[in-house]
């Protein structure tokens, strides 16, 4: 992870300010098809890899929260049992999206996370508009590494909570949690 000072930032929160503005739609015809769509944030420069300032990151979750509402709006006329929530990730917040599926892709998305943990979601976000409206849950984001790439991380993620596991296949590997995911969805009826 990149400790480099990021230059501009009054140009970047600009820049940001003016994105947030326009909301996203969900690709009906790729919804259709596919049976998901999302919309990942992105965020340059913190794309993956670094956290932006609680000023970007509480916009950002406004953004979500303002489109997850819309897509509701929009899509429970046509696809009454769905599955949608927001995804709020902590480290890697660029990542962070709004989620919608359908039929088999439904029941995918709903287990794609492993067991919830019990830690609220941040204090940063909990007075945003639309919050309370969704029920929230905190899995561990994890990376899967072989023994031979776990060894060439250096100290960075050794120190981090890992454990060892077995890919599908059977051979080691290590799990490395990296942080946390917050997944806020919309309470089914």
């Amino acid at each position: 992870m990149s400790k480099k000072r990021v230059r501009g930032l009054r140009r970047h929160w600009r820049r940001h300010q003016q994105r947030a503005t326009v909301p996203t739609a969900p690709d009906l015809a790729y919804l259709a098809e596919y049976n998901y769509d999302y919309d990942q944030l992105g965020l340059a420069p913190w794309t993956v890899h670094g956290r932006p300032p609680l000023a970007f990151r509480r916009l950002w979750a406004t953004r979500l929260l303002t489109d997850l509402q819309q897509w509701r709006e929009q899509l429970v006329p046509l696809y009454p049992d769905l599955y949608l929530a927001i995804w709020l990730y902590d480290i890697r917040f660029g990542l962070s999206q709004v989620v919608t599926a359908i039929e088999e892709r439904r029941l995918y998305y709903a287990h794609c996370f492993k067991e919830a943990q019990p830690i609220p979601l941040p204090i940063e976000y909990q007075d945003l508009p639309g919050v309370a409206d969704l029920t929230w849950t905190a899995h561990a984001e994890v990376d899967v590494f072989t023994p031979d790439e776990f060894a060439e991380l250096g100290k960075w993620d050794s120190r981090r909570n890992h454990w060892r596991a077995k890919f599908t296949d059977g051979n080691d590997c290590l799990v490395v949690q990296v942080g946390w995911v917050w997944v806020g969805r919309v309470p089914t009826t």
